[in-house]
């Protein structure tokens, strides 16, 4: 019988030129940091998933809340203007009314007395003490100057 020959013969694996290098975290030697990184990436999506789911129902409550608020400052402006108009009525319906009390017409006269003038502050002190007080100050003024005044001074040089 013939020797029984054998022969091995061990190739060479070619190697590639251009072979990309690899991601150490993902090459499957480490499955760990693989483990890990899928961990770490599902606890961040489970924490911000509610915060979107919830962001609409906070926009919306929020949105709510302004336009609430812009309603009673809306509210609370129109009753002020309401009872601006009705104290500022008041107040020329008064002012109407003391210009045909006779103390001030013997005051705005030309030929007015110092009693006459003091008549008619004491009559404008009446308008400045009123039941509203809005009114501070009151003068009675004529192409002459002014004859007489109460409260507040007022600036007549400022008047228009």
């Amino acid at each position: 019988m013939a020797p029984h020959v054998r022969c091995e013969v061990a190739l060479q694996p070619e190697t590639q030129a251009h072979e990309a290098p690899r991601d150490p975290i993902l090459d499957g030697r480490d499955s760990l940091r693989l483990v890990k990184l899928r961990l770490g990436l599902t606890l961040i999506a489970v924490a911000i998933l509610p915060i979107a789911a919830v962001s609409p129902l906070v926009r919306a409550v929020a949105e709510e809340a302004r336009v609430t608020h812009h309603e009673r400052l809306t509210d609370q402006a129109q009753t002020a203007a309401l009872e601006l108009g009705r104290e500022l009525a008041l107040v020329r319906t008064a002012a109407d009314a003391m210009l045909n009390r006779p103390t001030i017409l013997a005051a705005a006269a030309g030929d007015a007395t110092p009693t006459d003038r003091r008549n008619a502050r004491v009559s404008l002190g009446d308008l400045v003490e009123g039941p509203t007080g809005i009114v501070v100050g009151a003068t009675l003024l004529t192409s002459d100057g002014a004859k007489a005044s109460a409260g507040v001074a007022i600036d007549v040089a400022a008047l228009p």
